[in-house]
């Protein structure tokens, strides 16, 4: 509960609109430190479990049956919540961001000075140049060319499936620059470059 609802049935209850189901002494603050607003949602078990845990040890039987159809729609739409925005939240669509270099051993220092990360040389189909090595979102420096990706930064977003997202970056009046079955580059409808990379079969 917020302090502004539970400022709010402090007055119901002085007002005698809501009767004795909540006074400050049947009221208690709870802080869900991993939440930024809406913890029902974010900590759904926590959230839950806390209600739950309240009504136990707490004598409110005129509140209990509002509170019970409470909780469950508060689930309810938590669960809805979580179905239609966190999957998509998971994880990052992010996977590289790549610089490229005049100098790339004055732009490793750099990045290893500024982050505080390490680089290895890439191999394979990795193309060249060095890349950091994690499960975030890495960072490559290759030597500059004149190649598309060689005049900006460019952030890699990985794609499920290549061809039909070029296809969609073309309908949604985007540019395809280079493209590749397995890495492209593009520019979205203002203009702005970013890279695309097939998912890993």
């Amino acid at each position: 509960m917020t302090p502004k609802t539970l400022l709010r049935w402090h007055r119901s209850s002085e007002s005698g609109s809501v009767g004795d189901a909540f006074t400050s002494e049947s009221s208690e603050w709870v802080v869900f430190e991993d939440s930024a607003h809406m913890a029902h949602a974010e900590e759904t078990k926590s959230y839950l479990e806390v209600v739950d845990d309240f009504l136990t040890r707490r004598s409110v039987p005129l509140a209990l049956p509002a509170c019970l159809r409470f909780m469950a729609r508060t689930a309810e739409a938590a669960q809805s919540f979580k179905r239609r925005y966190c999957g998509r939240m998971d994880r990052s669509p992010v996977s590289l961001v790549e610089f490229p270099a005049d100098d790339p051993e004055r732009a490793l220092r750099f990045w290893q000075g500024v982050l505080n990360v390490e680089f290895e040389a890439r191999e394979g189909g990795e193309g060249e140049g060095w890349q950091t090595r994690s499960d975030a979102a890495e960072i490559g420096v290759h030597k500059r060319g004149t190649g598309p990706g060689d005049t900006f930064s460019l952030p890699y977003l990985i794609v499920d499936e290549m061809a039909g997202t070029l296809q969609r970056v073309i309908e949604l009046d985007g540019t395809v620059v280079h493209p590749g079955d397995h890495f492209a580059i593009c520019k979205d409808s203002e203009g702005s470059p970013f890279g695309l990379m097939a998912k890993p079969p």
